[in-house]
Formats: structure tokens, sequence, C-alpha cells
């Protein structure tokens, strides 16, 4: 190897002094977590998973309450045990969690021990946006701080991890190994940024302005973050469809739906096409010219906006430009009708053996047919509508005997009601037809039809749920959101 190949390969793989690349004392500014979690288990809704470790890393913060730790949502959700490591040391201190934002994917975490932060710094936030250049990532390794350049290559949409607010990224490639989110990037002693994670030599930075701007409304009970507008759209690239749609070149997006309880709803229409958004004119496939990170999908300036800001939107309608100020209100994944990222004990019902839960993103499927419904109606709620129930399987007894085979099937009707929650589920069970309980699914090629008798479903329900180690037969769902009015029929 070449002397400067040599040199180039040591500034990479070995940690640095943070002294020698001018960001100042790291080590009292980052802390190392150690998270002991237990997600529910949403193939055995009434259980827990087994426990599982994360190791992570926070950045000291100064927030309007005091010092805290910031880190990754993802890093701490469903935690049971929360340690932090500093300066070094294996000493450990038990930690809370203050704030756990999954939208944005950033959580606080504080010690309350007394003198704990005593010899910590919070980081400065750096004024000016970084788009190019080097950074610096550090993190305690053992007794030292490790460093190591990372190179910013791009800004970069991405979804949160909650799968609903689009976020700017920073990506940053880099030779450190085993990089995870909560991890900081510095240059020239300020904070640029927060990784979401890593994948191979490349890291998700999320920018510090935006950092900074969340730690100014964290914990601030009204969700100030709009998330999304939720439209169903189709890029107009197409020369036919330009002339068709009457416009002058490709440009917009064509809206195709617009779901209940979005800022959307009411204002614009199946039909419109979105020209403009915030004053930045859309190309043909969505995106905007920002001005500081280029070229983005227009959602990211939905979701940087806060619930009851007012977006300037220009539309194409009838064959005008029209001009709107668009009031926005939050709408988060819990509005949809596969809702994203739930947390606390999902709902359930087990009757004569069946198992009914919700349709949602946490839960793993190999149904086509779930799968298929949950891509293409995902954010459909609306009044009526709220959630998609499943058949989930069947604990085999001798009282739904010719249905153990049965799993992941979605429910349309229970004795000729509806079904579209836990609690309808609970409802229809009380009144049978006749001297049977009839179940119909929605189409799909094993079974339509499950039949039991409903004489004999209370006994099957407490003998089963005793045998197969359930708490409670039943845990029902909390109130829905509302949703607001209905749209516009487009």
């Amino acid at each position: 190897m070449s002397p400067a190949r040599a040199a180039l390969a040591l500034s990479l793989l070995l940690p640095l002094t943070a002294h020698a690349r001018g960001d100042g004392d790291l080590g009292a500014q980052i802390v190392n977590l150690n998270v002991t979690a237990q997600q529910w288990d949403f193939a055995q809704p009434w259980a827990k998973a087994s426990p599982v470790k994360r190791y992570a890393y926070a950045t000291v913060v100064q927030t309007p309450a005091g010092p805290a730790l910031l880190t990754a949502a993802t890093m701490v959700q469903a935690a049971t045990v929360l340690q932090v490591t500093k300066n070094g040391s294996n000493l450990e201190s038990t930690a809370r969690v203050l704030v756990e934002d999954r939208e944005q994917n950033l959580a606080l975490v504080t010690v309350d021990a007394p003198g704990f932060y005593d010899d910590l710094r919070p980081a400065h936030f750096a004024k000016k946006p970084l788009t190019a250049g080097d950074v610096t990532l550090a993190r305690w390794r053992g007794s030292q701080v490790e460093t190591a350049v990372g190179r910013v290559a791009r800004p970069t949409v991405i979804d949160s991890a909650s799968g609903v607010t689009d976020m700017v990224t920073l990506r940053v490639s880099t030779d450190m190994a085993n990089g995870g989110a909560g991890e900081p990037a510095f240059r020239r002693g300020e904070l640029v940024g927060v990784a979401q994670g890593q994948l191979g030599s490349e890291l998700s930075l999320v920018p510090a302005g935006h950092v900074e701007a969340w730690l100014r409304t964290a914990g601030a009970d009204e969700r100030p973050w709009v998330g999304t507008l939720g439209l169903s759209e189709q890029p107009v690239t197409s020369a036919v469809l330009v002339d068709w749609l009457g416009l002058d070149k490709a440009r917009g997006l064509l809206i195709t739906g617009v779901p209940q309880g979005s800022s959307a709803c009411g204002q614009l229409r199946r039909g419109d096409v979105l020209l403009s958004v915030d004053g930045l004119p859309l190309d043909g496939e969505g995106n905007v010219e920002h001005p500081i990170y280029g070229r983005l999908y227009y959602e990211y300036l939905v979701g940087q906006r806060r619930e009851g800001d007012r977006l300037p939107v220009q539309l194409w309608r009838e064959g005008k430009a029209v001009d709107l100020q668009l009031p926005l209100r939050s709408y988060r994944g819990e509005h949809w009708l596969v809702p994203t990222d739930q947390s606390g004990p999902p709902p359930y019902l087990m009757a004569g053996g069946l198992v009914f839960r919700e349709l949602s993103d946490s839960t793993p499927t190999r149904s086509t047919e779930l799968r298929l419904l949950s891509g293409l109606q995902r954010q459909a709620q609306r009044e009526g509508r709220r959630r998609i129930i499943v058949l989930s399987q069947v604990l085999p007894d001798p009282y739904n005997l010719g249905y153990h085979g049965q799993s992941d099937e979605a429910v349309d009707k229970i004795n000729g009601q509806p079904i579209d929650s836990i609690d309808d589920v609970a409802a229809a069970l009380t009144a049978p037809v006749g001297a049977h309980h009839i179940i119909e699914l929605w189409p799909n090629p094993v079974l339509m039809t499950v039949v039991l008798e409903a004489a004999g479903l209370e006994a099957a329900t407490a003998r089963i749920a005793e045998a197969y180690g359930l708490p409670s037969p039943v845990r029902l769902a909390p109130a829905p959101l509302p949703l607001g009015p209905a749209c516009e029929a487009g």
C-alpha cells in the first residue's frame, strides 16, 4: 500500500483525537444507552415477546426544562429498563424517557440522580445548515472516545420511523462500523445532525436545524407536527396526460384520492393537479427545488409545518389555476385504516378459539390478500370503516373443529352486522342468528364463512382461555381519533 493510501486508511479507520479536528471536548457531550425492551407479540396479542437488548447513543442537549439526553425514538421504544453510562465509565445510571416522538423518530431521556449532569456539557447546534463536506462521528467505545470522519454525500427525503412524515436526512458515508440510531455528528465543535440509523457504510442524519426546532416543542400536548397531506397522487409526466389536463407542460401531481381526516379533506379534490406548495413549483414527479437542500419531494414542506398553520398551495382545477391557503391539521398514522407504528397494548378478542385483531403495519402477515389490501387502502379510513378486523388464528379445540388452519383473513360481517372494530366483534357476538354465529369473511381463496354453535360459545371461550394461558379473552381498543367531516366527492 502506498504511503498516501495508508494515511487515508488510518484517518478513516482509527480513532481520531477530538482536539485534532477542532471538535472540542466531545466526550462531555455524548453518552451511551443500554436499553432492555419488550414489545407486544402481535401474533399472540395478549402476551409480550421475549426481551431484547439495544445499545444506542445519545447527545446531551439543553431543553427549556433543563439538560436531557437526545436519541432516536426507535432505540427507546417499549423500553422496560434504561441505563446510561458516561465518560468511559462502566457505572450505569438509571434513566427514564421524557419524550418519545415516533413520527419524528426523536426522543429525550433523562437521569434523575443528583449531580448526573455536572460533568457533562450540552452540545451547541450548528447555525448554518450543512449539505456537503466532512463531519466527525463520535461515541464512547470502552474508556475512550472513538471518532471517525464521515462525508456528507447528499440530502434526501425518507419516511420517518412511523411511515407518516417525510423527513430530510443527510446521507453520510463512513468507514466507522456498527453505528446506530442516535449517534451524533459534529463539525467544528457544533452538532450538525443525529443519526436515524446506519446501513452498510452509510448513515442517515437528521439535520441539526430540524432537531433544534423539534426540541422547542418536544412534549407539547397538542402534538404540533402535521405529518402528511395523505393524498393519493399520480405523476404528470405523460405528454398525453398533460394535453388532457390542459397544462402547458409536464408539471405537478394529479390528485387521485383525498382521505377523510387529512388537511386536504374538504379543500382539495380528486382531479385537481397540485402545482405548487409553499410557493415552490412541483415538477411532474412531485419534487420541489428547496433553497437549502436542493431537489426534494414536496411532502417535506408539509412535514415541517405545525397544526394550525396555513399552507399556500396552487392547484390546476377545471382548466385554470386556483390559489388556496390550506389550513393544516395533524394527520397521523392512527388516523389510517391500516395504522402505522402503534404504541400500547394491541386490542384483540378471542371467542371460541377464534382470535380477532386489528390489521396494522405492526402485524406481520403471510397473506397476499392482506398485504394487497394494506398497500391499496392503508389511508382510506372513514366513519363506519375505522379499522380492518382480521381473523388472526384459531386456537384448536373440539368446539371449532374444521377451522383449525384458518388465519389472516379479513372479517366483513358477524351475524349480519358490519365489523370495523374489536368493539363491533364483541357486540355482534351477543346477537346470534338463531342457533348459530355466522362470521362472513372478505373474499379470499380459502374460506368465506365460519359457522359456530351459539350455545357452546361462552363455555368454549372460557375453556380455551384457560388452556392457552390468556389473561383475558378480550382487550378493547381506545376510542378512535375524530376524523372530522366527510370530504367532497371527486
